[in-house]
């Protein structure tokens, strides 16, 4: 492993606790407060990696997710993440199909960062999201943030049936 790698995955390890975090808030806007700060946080890890294509798709995911937090993602706004973050994506993609998996994760959950209003959409969206992250990067090397991705899979699955069960015993 080179230097290179080894700072990235000690950068993406950092922002992996942000990410687990926003998966077992029940607060939609500290789960996107959590996101926020773990894109951001990708953003320099990408660096390291060379992963241009994560680093676009970070970027504009802190900015949205603060958006979103604020209640202040719209349709345009939504529609012009999509448009940008995929189109710089696919310019800046020096990683082929693997880069592809970036662009899959960042457009299906800025989708869901509009349309997931309830606790339990998000978590949903959440999980989801986390998967595609988790296969994007072994891919690229970056085994910290691959394998808690997976963990937080995991806890984000036990947070939604924990939060259906509360849900539940309320009605």
């Amino acid at each position: 492993m080179t230097k290179m790698i080894l700072l990235g995955n000690l950068i993406s390890a950092f922002s992996s606790l942000f990410l687990m975090l926003s998966t077992v808030t029940n607060d939609r806007r500290a789960a996107y407060r959590y996101q926020a700060l773990e894109s951001a946080t990708l953003v320099i890890s990408s660096v390291f990696f060379g992963a241009w294509v994560r680093l676009i798709s970070q970027a504009f995911g802190a900015a949205r997710n603060l958006l979103v937090m604020n209640d202040k993602f719209t349709v345009p706004l939504m529609v012009a993440f999509t448009a940008l973050s995929t189109g710089l994506g696919l310019w800046m993609n020096n990683e082929g199909w693997v880069g592809l998996i970036v662009i899959v994760a960042t457009i299906q959950l800025t989708l869901c960062n509009y349309y997931c209003k309830s606790v339990r959409a998000m978590k949903i969206g959440f999980a989801v999201n986390l998967l595609l992250w988790s296969v994007y990067s072994f891919l690229i090397s970056d085994v910290a943030y691959g394998i808690a991705n997976g963990v937080i899979f995991f806890v984000s699955l036990a947070s939604l049936a924990q939060y259906e069960h509360r849900q539940k015993a309320r009605a």
